[in-house]
C-alpha cells in the first residue's frame, strides 16, 4: 500500500512552469494503474494469510470494503484536484 501511495503522489507532482498540468484522463489512468497494483499486492498477502486458514471470511470482507473505500476516496480527491486545476 505504501508503494502505491508513493507512486501516486510522485506521479501527481505539481508541474514545473511551462509544463502542462495532468488532465482528468491522466489522473484516471494513473488511478487505474495504481489501483490494479494495490489489488495485486493485497491479493498476494491475502493468499499467504489464507494458506494459514485463519479468519478467511473476515479478511475477504474487510478486503472488499477497504478496496471500495480506497477507490471512492481516491476518485473524490482526483475529481476535486482536477476541478481546481481547470
Amino acid at each position: 500500500m505504501d508503494d502505491v501511495c508513493v507512486f501516486v503522489s510522485s506521479e501527481l507532482e505539481i508541474p514545473a512552469k511551462g509544463e502542462s498540468k495532468p488532465s482528468y484522463n491522466d489522473i484516471v489512468q494513473l488511478y487505474k494503474h495504481s489501483f490494479m497494483q494495490m489489488q495485486y499486492t493485497i491479493a498476494t498477502v491475502l493468499q499467504k494469510i489464507n494458506k494459514l486458514k485463519c479468519f478467511k471470511s473476515t479478511i475477504n470482507l474487510s478486503f472488499e470494503s477497504f478496496i471500495f473505500k480506497w477507490r471512492v476516496d481516491f476518485m473524490s480527491i482526483a475529481k476535486i484536484a482536477w476541478r481546481k486545476e481547470v
